[in-house]
């Protein structure tokens, strides 16, 4: 049986996806039973990265699919919006399930550490 928990497999998977090299180090100091227990673990957290993914795209779409909000500033130029714009913008995902995910995908900002946050066991 290998020694490797669930909670020590999550924090050699988080370093590893955020590409830092204590997840590599991990990775290398395994012993062959205990990667392949982190391989176990690695896919489960995978699995529920997908499906936090998907949910979270499912929502955004249901958010701004039949929203006038979202209908009028496509029709405006987006060189042209104001803070009045941007805070109606921003006002559709208030209280949604992934707010800061919606949120920062749409400013551009990194997710890839909210994302894990979202998936630790």
């Amino acid at each position: 049986m290998s020694s490797l928990t669930k909670e020590k497999a999550w924090v050699i998977f988080r370093a590893d996806k955020l590409q830092q090299i204590e997840g590599k180090a991990a990775l290398d100091a395994l012993t062959k039973e205990e990667f392949d227990a982190y391989e176990c673990y690695a896919e489960d957290f995978d699995l529920e990265l997908a499906k936090i993914g998907i949910e979270a795209q499912n929502e955004a779409a249901a958010l701004t699919e039949v929203n006038i909000v979202f209908e009028e500033l496509q029709m405006k130029p987006q060189h042209t919006w104001v803070a009045d714009d941007y805070a109606r913008l921003v006002k559709q995902f208030e209280g949604s399930n992934f707010e800061q995910l919606h949120l920062s995908a749409m400013f551009r900002v990194p997710n890839g550490e909210l994302l894990l946050d979202l998936v630790k066991p």
